[in-house]
């Protein structure tokens, strides 16, 4: 019992910006309007937590008009859509990465640039943030329309020195006549933070790697990091939404004293023998993205959403795949597949379900592994269409099991809300412990839950542990909250991860 205990807080989930022991939460309202007209700008709320769980007081919003914060807000810049926590200069307090890939500089439409915030005794601050673009990573590359630098984001200490760095994807980068091809940035953390020294820029046409470079393929569609040969780095999983006749595809960078390196590298695609599942088009594998040590065996696994995979005659239902890993990284030695229509798993595969649209990976029942959450979008339930439902998976010895799995929605759980037609319950979801008592507590976001007369407003559930089972709700116009519920604001469409 104590050695599961040791491993399930080694585990836990920090984002404690304030240093305080306390678990915090940042969440995107990527629609957000802005001043003047900057029409779905974006924004972030960021709750505290605190020994009573997450409150109102201290809160905050955050914004490119926020004094202090680097560029401004504009129509269509979505800040906040995506979003990565880590401690980039080691001083003990989180800072968040932001990641707003459709912000124009300049004449460029959809170039894309990266914000830092840093973490302090009172929380996030804009004193020292940062503002990245092309131009300033040191590689000699430079910002270009709809290049959508910082479209996906993901912390990770790459190079095993205790400070954590950024990986940046730039899903449409163009390889000279190549279009959308892809690529992803790395920064270096260091004691001063991000900074572009060892600066890194990796495509499927850098030396080394398995592969080649193809139209559209959008190398950089998600990203997530995870140590998967247990050699104490982290090592990056990369999505290419287009990869293998349009199926999609994953690459897999592994981490070095020197950093994200070429020896290794790993392409995974549907397509390769032992990987399971049927590669068809635009079955959008590796459009999500989780990593965890679902089997407890030290060397994290890797989750791969194929949200529009079909299963028999059922179209666009969703799955999951699992691969796990060892002191050699992924394998494809017990490769799995999961869906609604594994045995024993709840509810059932249906049309356009999308199960894997969305993932999570963490141990929310102290038992040292990890365990796996699967949004499923578009699931009906209770008589409303696309009310949107999460999955939970357990982890154990022997991997993911549909043993003792079950299904949360609004209206289970002890969560207030009822569904309702087209919620997407579960398009965000983090853990955390946000009240400091040693069990991960979940977080999720229902983005387009109608409040009143405002539709796709958004909310946020919370139920602490699963021991205890107290639930809280969050909105923009829960007491204390800065900001104002609005009409399609889609708070809680994504949280930091």
């Amino acid at each position: 019992m104590i050695s599961a205990l040791i491993a399930f807080v080694a585990t836990l989930p920090a984002q404690d910006y304030d240093g305080d022991g306390f678990a915090d939460l940042a969440i995107g309202v990527s629609y957000e309007d802005g001043p003047g007209g900057a029409f779905d700008a974006g924004a972030i709320n960021v709750l505290y937590g605190s020994a009573v769980g997450l409150k109102a007081a201290g809160s905050q919003l955050w914004s490119q008009n926020s004094p202090g914060v680097g560029g401004q807000a504009e129509s269509a810049d979505h800040f906040g859509r995506v979003m990565s926590w880590g401690d980039f200069d080691a001083d003990g307090y989180d800072d968040l990465l932001i990641g707003v890939g459709q912000e124009d500089i300049g004449p460029l439409p959809g170039a894309g640039f990266v914000h830092v915030m840093y973490g302090s005794p009172a929380g996030l601050s804009s004193l020292r943030n940062q503002l990245w673009a092309q131009e300033d990573l040191g590689l000699g590359e430079y910002s270009e329309q709809y290049d959508n630098f910082g479209f996906d984001v993901m912390r990770g200490d790459f190079n095993g020195d205790g400070f954590d760095d950024a990986a940046i994807a730039a899903r449409k980068e163009d390889l000279g006549p190549v279009e959308n091809a892809g690529a992803v940035y790395v920064l270096y953390g260091g004691p001063t933070g991000l900074n572009a020294a060892g600066s890194q820029a990796w495509n499927q046409d850098s030396p080394g790697i398995v592969g080649h470079t193809g139209q559209r393929d959008e190398f950089g569609t998600a990203l997530a990091s995870g140590d998967f040969n247990g050699d104490g780095r982290s090592d990056l999983a990369i999505g290419i939404l287009q990869e293998a006749m349009d199926s999609g595809g994953v690459h897999i960078l592994y981490g070095s004293p020197g950093g994200l390196a070429a020896p290794g590298n790993q392409l995974w695609t549907q397509h390769r023998r032992f990987v399971p599942g049927n590669p068809e088009l635009n079955d959008e594998w590796g459009t999500a993205l989780a990593a965890g040590d679902f089997n407890g065996d030290g060397a994290d696994d890797l989750a791969i959403g194929v949200p529009l995979e079909g299963r028999a005659a059922v179209v666009d239902c969703g799955a999951v795949t699992l691969l796990y890993g060892s002191p050699a990284g992924l394998q494809t030695h017990r490769a799995e597949i999961w869906s609604q229509n594994s045995p024993g798993v709840h509810g059932v595969a249906e049309d356009a379900d999308q199960f894997g649209a969305e993932l999570l990976a963490g141990d929310w029942n102290m038992d040292g592994i990890d365990d796996l959450f699967v949004a499923v979008l578009q699931e009906s339930y209770a008589g409303a269409n696309s009310a949107g439902a999460v999955q939970v998976l357990l982890g154990s010895p022997a991997g993911i099991t549909a043993t003792d799995n079950f299904l949360i929605s609004q209206g289970s759980h002890g969560l207030a809300n009822l569904p309702e037609d087209g919620d997407y319950f579960g398009h965000g979801m983090a853990l955390g412990d946000f009240d400091g008592n040693g069990f991960a507590d979940f977080a999720i976001g229902a983005p387009r839950e109608d409040i009143g007369n405002d539709i796709n407003v958004g909310i946020v559930h919370v139920i602490y542990s699963r021991a205890v089972r107290r639930v809280q709700e969050w909105t923009q116009d829960s007491p204390g909250i800065p900001g104002e519920a609005e009409s399609s604001d889609f708070f809680g469409r994504s949280f930091a991860r």
